[in-house]
């Protein structure tokens, strides 16, 4: 947001971190976020007059393979990844999209702390579950990162202002946009004046960045670490 106005009209710039889809015009300039994990093809048309036309396109998982790569991705995997890597650690009912899959990791943490309602960072994430089994290997860029669960008690006006920062793939103009912020899933939840909420240490420690304050008082929840609780729900 600050940066854009500098530049000449008529540029583009290409982000990242977030592994969020977003187009954003100012002028003639565009600026995009390109997704995650090959998930998407973006393609910037630049006319001769300067002006930047993107179109992001989804690669479907129901593609046929090509056979060549196929043949070669495989001997990658049985020269470079161990029997246990390889190995399936769960399943999943249905392919998720990366928000989809944020959103069940993070009602997973809920169920697994006995919250009313858990957040997970979206860094920890890489890109969505697949539909049937879900290899180890799959699993780590999936669930990236491991860590400790953290709790905390929040009024529900400091809950509604935190989720109004969550879920940042449903967000529809620059200015709403954060940088680091929570995937969460808050249907259901009944009114009251006070909720637990649950995150992962990360974000906890981090809770600036994430939760856009620093007054939250987060203690140890439940021994179990995020990755053990996430395979247990694909269980």
């Amino acid at each position: 947001r600050a940066i854009l106005p500098l530049l000449p009209d008529g540029t583009l710039i290409v982000g990242g971190h977030d592994h969020l889809l977003l187009t954003h015009q100012e002028g003639r300039s565009r600026y995009v976020h390109t997704g995650s994990w090959s998930n998407v093809y973006s393609v910037a048309d630049i006319a001769a007059d300067g002006a930047i036309t993107v179109t992001q396109t989804p690669v479907s998982a129901d593609m046929a393979p090509d056979a060549e790569l196929a043949a070669l991705i495989e001997a990658m995997f049985a020269e470079h990844l161990t029997a246990k890597e390889r190995a399936a650690i769960g399943q999943s009912a249905s392919a998720m999209s990366l928000a989809e899959t944020g959103r069940f990791v993070a009602a997973t943490m809920a169920a697994g702390a006995k919250a009313d309602i858990g957040f997970i960072g979206h860094t920890t994430l890489g890109t969505g579950l697949p539909q049937g089994e879900v290899s180890q290997y799959a699993f780590n860029a999936i669930v990236r990162f491991d860590g400790k669960l953290m709790v905390a008690e929040v009024t529900a006006p400091v809950l509604a202002e935190i989720l109004a920062r969550a879920n940042q793939d449903g967000a529809e103009t620059l200015q709403q946009r954060t940088g680091d912020f929570l995937y969460a899933a808050p249907t259901g939840l009944a009114p009251k004046e006070r909720y637990t909420i649950v995150t992962n240490d990360w974000s906890a420690t981090n809770q600036k960045s994430y939760f856009g304050r620093e007054d939250l008082v987060f203690t140890p929840g439940p021994e179990v670490m995020l990755k053990a609780l996430v395979i247990d729900a694909l269980n």
